[in-house]
């Protein structure tokens, strides 16, 4: 019988990515931003703290804000 389908290698290369490219926009809007991946132990308390549906994964959170004058 299959088990759990395996993720795509490359999707947590491509999120990576992505989340690079936010952050760089937000600097360029003037935008602060911090990335702080998710620990892999972490992650399924994360996806429940965050309500996420079954089988999502958090690979990282992004806090963003405008720097104090």
């Amino acid at each position: 019988p299959a088990g759990p389908a395996e993720p795509d290698p490359g999707l947590e290369l491509a999120a990576g990515g992505a989340l690079r490219t936010l952050v760089l926009a937000l600097h360029a809007l003037g935008v602060a931003a911090v990335l702080h991946p998710a620990a892999a132990a972490a992650r399924p308390a994360l996806a429940a703290a965050l309500d996420l549906e079954t089988g999502a994964e958090p690979l990282a959170l992004v806090a963003a804000g405008r720097p104090a004058p």
